[in-house]
């Protein structure tokens, strides 16, 4: 299969009928793949192919998916937190991210970028450093009245950076709260979930203040249903 066909695959059929992807093929059977603009690998997939190269073209493309979610991520991150200090990084002179970069020991914009987006960087240290970086010496404070409390919006679609805990399963509405957790970029809490007061849980991540459901949620119905099960013992 070509890769940019896996890299785009949603469903396939097998002899016209709908199948699931992780269904093993017998001799003679016909194949179609559906696809979708937009659609990307996903990590389940590991669990079920077979050969090494699909492996490879697998990881190669959730591992580019995630940079770039993470980029985007940081970018966010990093804008709220320059906020207070009324700038944004794209109003920052060249030099002055070529110097900030030097000494936050990065190579690049983009890497930085990356780093807050996983969270393996605080983002109010490298604002600081940037507004630093941009001011000399002197003591800059942000001005009156600029609101840096912001929350962070959020679609839930934002792909392997962006996690919903396990723990109180927030829904599109529910007020929540983000925190940075290393190497995994922003998990989604309940605000009154009770992991976010935890103090053992609270150092070892990294509280981005509140966020919030932006406009282009999905919007997602709930509904509660019984299900009753019946066993019948069969001789033998």
């Amino acid at each position: 299969m070509h890769t940019d066909i896996g890299n785009n695959c949603i469903a396939c059929r097998i002899d016209r009928h709908l199948a699931p992807l992780s269904t093993r093929l017998e001799s003679g059977q016909t194949l179609e793949i559906i696809t979708a603009p937009g659609a990307k690998p996903n990590l389940a997939w590991l669990n079920f192919v077979t050969t090494a190269k699909a492996r490879s073209a697998i990881r190669h493309a959730l591992k580019y998916q995630q940079q770039t979610e993470a980029i985007m991520l940081g970018r966010r991150l990093l804008n709220k937190a320059l906020a207070p200090f009324d700038t944004s990084l794209e109003e920052l002179d060249e030099s002055i991210l070529k110097r900030a970069f030097k000494e936050l020991d990065v190579t690049s914009e983009e890497s930085l970028l990356e780093s807050l987006g996983l969270g393996n960087r605080m983002t109010h240290v490298v604002a600081r450093r940037l507004v630093d970086a941009a001011h000399g010496d002197e003591t800059y404070e942000h001005p009156a009245g600029v609101d840096g409390s912001k929350a962070v919006m959020i679609s839930g679609s934002e792909g392997m950076v962006l996690n919903f805990a396990r723990c109180c399963h927030p829904l599109p509405g529910d007020p929540v709260v983000g925190h940075l957790s290393t190497g995994k970029g922003l998990v989604v809490h309940r605000a009154e979930c009770k992991n976010v007061v935890d103090k053992n849980f609270a150092d070892k991540t990294t509280l981005t203040s509140s966020s919030r459901w932006s406009g282009r949620t999905p919007s997602m119905k709930t509904s509660r249903s019984r299900c009753v099960l019946r066993s019948r013992a069969a001789a033998g």
